[in-house]
């Protein structure tokens, strides 16, 4: 019986010394992971911010040039670099947006496809992320 105990220890304390192995195997692992994708997540972070920004600008500012220069920068993201980091999500925001903007409606009415922008761009990088904030109560309008 005591035999039996004593091996039964040695049994039980390899199984936690593996153990412990592995989760740190995997934390390390996971570590890396999130090492590895931390560029392109930031560079999504920075792009989706911007198209926000800019979607902004363009269904708020009085100003001509402001939106002349915004419209201008907004179409570099939305042919070019947001479309690399863009889920479907902030694609179909995008083009809403672009086509209510272009068919030369009051700023004014850009303003919730400007929100949506941002909302869209909100949940991709929480997402991205892996970050929980809960959804937004929609008081806006």
């Amino acid at each position: 019986m005591e035999r039996v105990l004593k091996t039964l220890g040695l049994a039980v304390t390899a199984a936690v010394g593996l153990g412990g192995l592995g989760l740190t195997a995997w934390n390390h692992a996971h570590t890396q992971e999130l090492a590895a994708r931390r560029p392109f997540l930031e560079r999504q972070m920075a792009l989706c911010f911007e198209a926000s920004r800019l979607a902004a600008q363009l269904a708020t500012s009085p100003a001509a040039e402001t939106r002349a220069a915004a419209g201008a920068r907004f179409e570099e993201l939305y042919w070019g670099e947001l479309a690399i980091v863009e889920d479907a999500a902030v694609e179909q925001a995008m083009v809403a947006f672009r086509a209510a903007w272009t068919a030369g409606k009051d700023p004014s009415s850009l303003r919730v496809p400007a929100l949506t922008v941002a909302h869209r761009c909100r949940d991709l990088v929480l997402s991205s992320w892996d970050i929980d904030l809960g959804p937004l109560p929609s008081a806006r309008r």
